[in-house]
This record gives C-alpha cells, sequence and structure tokens, in this order.
C-alpha cells in the first residue's frame, strides 16, 4: 500500500513539473524556401539496328555505339557522366495477319550523358546526327546532390534565424524575456524534382532534328520547417 502511495506522489510531482516546464516554452516554426536553377541536365540516346544476321545486327550496333559515345566526348563537356541504360538483342517477329514473321534480329543499346555544362545542352542533343542515332530523348533537367546539400545547410540557418524573429515578437508582445533553444526538429523538407521537356516532345528520330534547339530551364523549390522550443527567462 505504502508503495502504491509512493508510485502515485511520484507520479503527480512528475507531471506538474512536466507541465510547468512546458508553459514555461515558447514553440514557433521557422521556415525557408529557396528557388534552385538545375545545375546538370541529362539526355538518352538509343541505337536500333535490325538485320537478319544476329551477328551483323550486334557488330553495326556496336560500332554506331562507340561512334555515337566518341561524338559526345568530343564536345569535351564539364563533369560529364556517361552510362549505358539499355543492351538487347532479341529476335524481332512483329505481327502482321494475324501472325507472327520473323524479320530479323534486334540490336538496342542505350546511352544516358549527364553535364553540368548546361549551356552546351543543344551540342549535346544535336550531336547525335553525325553517327545517326536512332532515338533520342529529354532533356532531364535537374538539382545536383552537391548543390542540393549546399541549399539545404544554408535553409538551416535561415530556418532558425526565422524561428528567433517570431518568437522574440511573441515574448515582446506577452512581456516575457526569450530564453535559450530547448529543442529542434525538422518537421518538413521538400527537394526539387527532376524536369523533363513535354512528352510529345521526348521521343523523337534524329534525323528529323537540324538545327540545335534552344533550351528554356525552369527553377525548382527546396523549402524546409523547423519546430523549435525556447526557453522563457
Amino acid at each position: 500500500m505504502k508503495a502504491l502511495i509512493l508510485f502515485l506522489v511520484l507520479s503527480l510531482n512528475f507531471n506538474v513539473f512536466a507541465d510547468s516546464d512546458f508553459e514555461k516554452t515558447i514553440n514557433v516554426s521557422g521556415k525557408c524556401e529557396r528557388k534552385i536553377m538545375p545545375d546538370r541536365v541529362k539526355i538518352h540516346a538509343k541505337i536500333e539496328i535490325l538485320n537478319k544476321s544476329q551477328a551483323e545486327s550486334t557488330k553495326i550496333a556496336n560500332q554506331k555505339y562507340n561512334s555515337l559515345l566518341k561524338v559526345y566526348k568530343s564536345l569535351k563537356l564539364e563533369n560529364v557522366e556517361y552510362e549505358t541504360t539499355e543492351y538487347r538483342i532479341f529476335p524481332h517477329n512483329p505481327w502482321e495477319n494475324r501472325k507472327q514473321v520473323f524479320k530479323g534480329y534486334k540490336t538496342k543499346i542505350g546511352l544516358s550523358v549527364s553535364t553540368s555544362e548546361i549551356k552546351k545542352v543543344g551540342k549535346l542533343l544535336n550531336a547525335g546526327n553525325i553517327v545517326g542515332q536512332d532515338y533520342l530523348s529529354g532533356p532531364n533537367q535537374y538539382v545536383s546532390d552537391a548543390l542540393k546539400n549546399k541549399i539545404y545547410k544554408e535553409c538551416l540557418t535561415t530556418a532558425i534565424e526565422d524561428a528567433n524573429d517570431k518568437a522574440s515578437i511573441i515574448a515582446k508582445a506577452a512581456g516575457v524575456k526569450l530564453g535559450k533553444v530547448l529543442s529542434v526538429s525538422e518537421s518538413n523538407y521538400s527537394t526539387p524534382r527532376p524536369r523533363t521537356m513535354h512528352r510529345a516532345a521526348m521521343a523523337m528520330e534524329s534525323k528529323s532534328m537540324s538545327a540545335t534547339p534552344n533550351i528554356e530551364l525552369k527553377s525548382s523549390r527546396l523549402s524546409l520547417s523547423l519546430n523549435v522550443f525556447f526557453a522563457i527567462k
């Protein structure tokens, strides 16, 4: 019985202390929003060869792919990354008059090229015409992880300053003095998503492209919120 009474007393004291402590705080949300221009761009090219001979289909596709890669490398792009995204060899049997007809062997090879040199994206889109790339899609414009991380850290400072300004106004209006920060937690964080050209313009035969296009870029938005508790003196 004594143990039960002691437990109830301790619980009551703890709750009273917690409520009292909570009443001596100011809780605000500090926010930061930044517009960010994309600092990288990516395009996807594809080689597609159909031939009655599997060996010839593969040989021609490989030669064309290597020539395409050489052309892209000749642009000497800054911070460039290349990735082979697809390599497939398969019988091509389209349906004709309700039955499949063997047309030969098709070889598909995909290549992705990304760079920070956005000013050359027009040349990048048009470069494949030299070797006659079969399909082209893009450009995908996006914010790199490095830039995202840099802006994120800057935003943390801005959000804390915003929270401090809000808490100071509240404290002054309430006739109390603002104390130290008791706790900080991130309540919301959203990052920019990659943007692409309109779907209808994404997939095209590169042979139809003659002049170098002027690509317009659009800014993205990074936002975050911090939940901050300040003590009241």
